[in-house]
């Protein structure tokens, strides 16, 4: 477009290298500020004058879409009341976009100020196949919150697997026995906490351990007392373990199950939250 800057922002953790380029090709300005909101206010302000001095009213800012060092960059942009008197587009580009952009000039030496100039200038050609970023907090806000969520049901998936796979080396026959339908359900996990031994979960009178299956599972097995007896049985097949290995494979499964609890109470909290955005995105 003739009547607008093109501004190419090289993104980096602690950077952003900037390039402004007139509607006729010419370079106004190339710098580099902090990737902060002062340095974001220090763009706005220098593109400011440009619009001013060029009387101009058309900015279009540009980065490309890699990782989060843009994503404040452009919530600022998008609500700085100063840069919004104009008219502003800002893009977010797909970086193999630029690269093959510049593939165009073969002698283009690698540098920042070479990206933040070919993002700007393949911006002032036409931007090809790009549209301006659609921001709204509530979406923004959503894509956090379910990212964070997935990540900790990984999380919770790994932490699952290390248990189950550490309870062979405890006891191994209920680990691979059908004794409890879910080995991290409450009674399954109760059994490894409270019974330090196989020896102790053996020698346990068979009256006493019936009354343990019962109080744990508040009484929803139909057939306590055959369980009790598989789990018995289970203990006295199982390998034996040295004291020392014994304490520290009770340590890590203390641990592990610590751990599971703690991603299990995240995914809640993360499920109210994404509950309530949900609410107010059903508002648009």
């Amino acid at each position: 477009m003739n009547d607008t800057i093109s501004v190419g922002i090289d993104v980096s953790s602690r950077s952003n290298q900037v390039c402004i380029i007139e509607p006729n090709g010419k370079v106004h300005k190339n710098f580099s500020v902090k990737n902060n909101a002062v340095g974001a206010n220090t763009i706005i302000s220098t593109v400011i004058d440009c619009l001013n001095m060029l009387n101009l009213t058309n900015v279009q800012f540009a980065m490309e879409s890699t990782s989060v060092y843009g994503d404040n960059l452009v919530m600022h942009l998008k609500s700085d009341s100063l840069i919004n008197k104009f008219s502003v587009d800002v893009f977010k580009i797909n970086p193999k976009q630029i690269k093959k952009f510049k593939d165009v000039y073969p002698d283009l030496q690698k540098n920042d100020n070479i990206d933040a100039w070919s993002i700007a200038e393949f911006m002032r050609l036409g931007g090809f196949n790009t549209n301006p970023v659609y921001f709204d907090e509530r979406f923004y806000s959503l894509q956090k919150l379910t990212r964070a969520r997935y990540s900790t049901i990984q999380n919770l998936a790994r932490e699952k697997n290390r248990y189950l796979n550490i309870l062979f080396s405890k006891f191994s026959e209920m680990a691979i026995q059908p004794i409890f339908s879910n080995k991290l359900g409450s009674t399954a996990v109760s059994v490894i906490e409270d019974f330090e031994s196989l020896d102790v979960l053996s020698n346990t009178p068979i009256e006493q351990l019936v009354n343990y299956v019962m109080k744990q599972s508040k009484n929803r097995f139909p057939d306590p007392d055959k369980v009790a007896r598989e789990l018995q049985k289970a203990a006295r097949s199982s390998y034996r373990l040295s004291k020392t290995v014994e304490d520290s494979i009770n340590q890590v499964l203390s641990i592990t199950l610590i751990s599971i609890k703690t991603y299990q109470q995240q995914l809640k909290q993360y499920d109210r939250a994404i509950e309530n955005i949900m609410n107010a995105i059903k508002t648009l």
